[in-house]
């Protein structure tokens, strides 16, 4: 017994000597990162874009990029946007930067644009038109004012877009009112089915012009999203199919811009598509699946037997659907070789035996007794689960990339070849990082693979302070939509804003590009790490939920820090919105 409590207290004194001995490593290798740090970091004297400071050294980070994306911690936080305002009007102003893209629907985003090209309507007004607070504060005014200016004073201008694919409808009534122009014909047909498809109030309340707007959702039936799918598709159709019409009555430029409008709400509704399917994957779970699964094998003997016996000629029919079952891992990976006419024509020998066993019901109750009929209903709700799981595995392979982030992608880069112009996009640090994660490829992913050595990823983050999100957590008799403004404390350990706090700038810019190629702090950042990563919405009760562990450099060539912030202050129509003072 003594031996064994010798033993015991041997293993936790040599534990606690490992532990202790493992923690003054780390230690010494943070002194080493902070040392680096201070060394490398570059001292923005203030994120105001008012404050003349020389920011000469920004040349020397993009280099020859032709587009930089900067991106933010959170969608609330005061110093982010002012002080990518101010590296903004430097890069336009010393490095011929001619296009701003912001992360905000593309036809919402036109009023901007059209205020910032003419200076035609109310800034405040314009900005209002996204529907939503993320973008609708002053520090957003301001830039888009300095734009509007900079238009005014110079021969060369500067473009400004929405990069962002969030409302479909607003997005296809733009699209049909510009057709309607030029007097398309099938722009009526389209108008019926979108009617049919929303509701005619709904269709007529948003064509006025009020502020409805409908954003679609993941909880459209599935049979919407298709069809929204096809509207979009054919309208995208439609703006090539006339073309030269369009092009003779106004100019190449006025239906590029028009065509991709149309093309934004095609993105929206492959996103909708793919939310839908992978609410489908949610919603059985994988243990739900299993037992689906597991009915398989039964379910397609038992069908086949009563199809056999009592309706050959549906057997035909749904023969195929029966095999693919029979063995669901397998006929999965034959489900996606098959082409959409071939998934569909499937699908509909299922839902065509449901619907014929009530039609027939008197002819089979002839040789089955109605508890059986209810059993091979049963049956058939089952394959069509199988199918839906199938489905759905398309839609989310192991590494898939979010219909989402390829709009975003795809506009990003369509809006560069249009300007011709080098260009800055904003937008939150998820959607700009070049590495994306485990699941799925981002933005940043995407144009860094098209762009290679021609893009710059600069990500912002901060220690402590406040900003503005909107309350995750819904409550009973809680308005969980409204904005507030939220505080968070020093960042936690194991975090990369915990080291940099510990620089002498409370703002400053570092380059990763520059990190040494060995050593302690080459090791240190190629190992993962915390970063602050906050989007629209923030729960107080669980700081610690947001945070990314990944290795930094991967994801961003270069990172903004600030130490202490102030929430962004919302126009006066989220003020009048939100209820706030």
């Amino acid at each position: 017994m003594d031996l064994i409590r010798l033993k015991f207290i041997f293993i936790i004194i040599f534990s606690s000597f490992i532990c202790n001995a493992q923690n003054v490593e780390n230690e010494k290798a943070e002194q080493e990162v902070i040392k680096w740090l201070q060394k490398n970091a570059v001292p923005i004297k203030s994120a105001s874009p008012e404050v003349k400071e020389d920011l000469s050294f920004l040349s020397e980070i993009v280099g020859n990029a032709d587009l930089v994306l900067l991106g933010e911690g959170t969608h609330g936080t005061k110093e982010f946007y002012q002080i990518r305002d101010k590296i903004g009007r430097y890069l336009i102003e010393k490095e011929n930067f001619r296009t701003v893209g912001i992360e905000y629907d593309f036809v919402n985003g036109m009023a901007v644009k059209t205020y910032v090209d003419s200076g035609k309507g109310s800034v405040e007004e314009a900005l209002n038109e996204q529907r939503g607070w993320v973008w609708n504060n002053e520090e957003t005014l301001e830039m888009v004012k300095w734009l509007r200016k900079h238009n005014q004073q110079n021969k060369e201008k500067v473009s400004y877009f929405g990069i962002d694919m969030l409302r479909i409808v607003p997005s296809l009534l733009y699209s049909l009112k510009h057709l309607k122009s030029h007097k398309i014909k099938e722009v009526l047909e389209i108008e019926r089915q979108l009617k049919e498809l929303i509701g005619k109030e709904v269709y007529e309340f948003e064509n006025s012009g009020n502020d409805f707007y409908t954003n679609l959702s993941g909880d459209v039936p599935l049979e919407n999203n298709y069809r929204f799918k096809e509207i979009t598709s054919l309208l995208v159709d439609i703006f090539d199919l006339h073309k030269d019409k369009i092009i003779s009555q106004s100019s190449g430029k006025d239906w590029s811009i028009n065509r991709q409008i149309a093309y934004t709400a095609l993105q929206k509704s492959r996103h909708l598509l793919q939310w839908n399917m992978n609410n489908i994957f949610l919603t059985f779970g994988r243990q739900k699946q299993s037992e689906i699964y597991s009915k398989a094998g039964s379910t397609s003997k038992s069908l086949e037997n009563f199809y056999k016996e009592n309706d050959f000629a549906q057997y035909k029919i749904i023969q195929p659907v029966l095999e693919l079952i029979s063995n669901p891992y397998r006929g999965n990976r034959k489900y996606r070789n098959l082409s959409i006419k071939e998934r569909g024509k499937l699908l509909e020998s299922i839902i065509s035996s449901i619907s014929r066993l009530e039609v027939r019901k008197y002819l089979y109750l002839k040789s089955v007794d109605e508890n059986r009929l209810d059993e091979i209903k049963s049956e058939l709700k089952t394959v069509l689960d199988i199918f839906e799981i199938y489905k759905n595995y398309l839609a989310k392979p192991a590494l898939s990339t979010n219909e989402r982030e390829i709009g975003l992608a795809e506009n990003v880069k369509w809006i560069q070849n249009f300007t011709n112009s080098r260009m800055i996009v904003w937008a939150h640090n998820g959607h700009v990082s070049k590495k994306g994660n485990s699941e799925t490829d981002m933005m940043g992913t995407l144009l860094k693979n098209w762009y290679k050595d021609n893009i710059v990823i600069i990500g912002t983050t901060f220690n402590k302070g406040n900003f503005q999100a909107s309350y995750s957590v819904r409550q009973t008799n809680a308005d969980t939509s409204k904005i507030r403004e939220f505080k968070v404390g020093d960042a936690k350990k194991n975090s990369i804003e915990r080291l940099m706090a510990q620089v002498s700038h409370p703002i400053f810019i570092i380059d990763f590009r520059k990190l040494p190629k060995k050593g302690v702090v080459h090791k240190w950042f190629t190992q993962k790490h915390y970063v602050r990563s906050i989007g629209n919405s923030f729960n107080p009760d669980k700081p610690d939920n947001y945070y990314e562990l990944i290795e930094i450099p991967k994801h961003y060539d270069v990172m903004i820090f600030v130490n202490e912030t102030k929430r962004a202050k919302p126009t006066r129509f989220v003020r009048q919105k939100c209820g706030l003072n």
